[in-house]
């Protein structure tokens, strides 16, 4: 299983976001190590800024198109969103429609849900970083070097995180002795 951390970055201007409207201003993967979170590769950052949407989409796609959905497993925080923006994207730049077989055949790992029921069943409060999201801004102000630095840091965060709940999840998973 080739497990991939993937996250996108979005831009619009609307109350809600709107993949039909909105635009992706970068994508990051890096392939990890499913058991302990560690990266495998370094990280490839796709930049809107420097080659447009159009081409980031398609770059991405072109590594997962034609893969069995166990050669890139996406791994992220509230990953479905991702999915949700990249199905549409893919269709409007690459002429293809991946259906609800993306979201209900593709497996994935959310690390979202994990961290919900570490806060026992609590959604509030649970997130990769500080609350807010100052992208927009950044983007606004083509300050990219923020934007990028985001999407790197929220990357550490994120695996360190992944690295922590799999550690506990793998020491409660072994037997525990018996005191005679």
């Amino acid at each position: 299983m080739a497990s991939y951390y993937l996250d996108i970055e979005t831009y619009g201007t609307g109350e809600r976001p709107d993949p039909a409207t909105d635009r992706i201003i970068s994508i990051l993967f890096c392939a990890i190590d499913p058991a302990t979170g560690r990266r495998l590769q370094e990280p490839v950052l796709l930049r809107e800024w420097e080659s447009g949407e159009r081409e980031i989409v398609r770059a991405l796609y072109a590594r997962i198109a034609g893969k069995r959905s166990f050669d890139f497993v996406p791994v992220g925080f509230s990953i479905l969103f991702d999915l949700w923006f990249l199905k549409e994207k893919f269709r409007k730049y690459c002429d293809v429609d991946l259906g609800d077989e993306f979201y209900l055949e593709r497996p994935y790992i959310d690390l979202k849900q994990a961290m919900v029921l570490a806060h026992k069943g609590v959604f509030k409060g649970v997130r990769i970083g500080p609350e807010g999201n100052p992208v927009q801004d950044w983007y606004a102000y083509q300050d990219y070097g923020s934007i990028e630095r985001h999407a790197m840091d929220k990357l550490e965060r994120f695996l360190g995180e992944y690295a922590a709940l799999s550690k506990a999840l793998q020491d409660a998973r072994r037997p525990r002795r018996s005191k005679p």
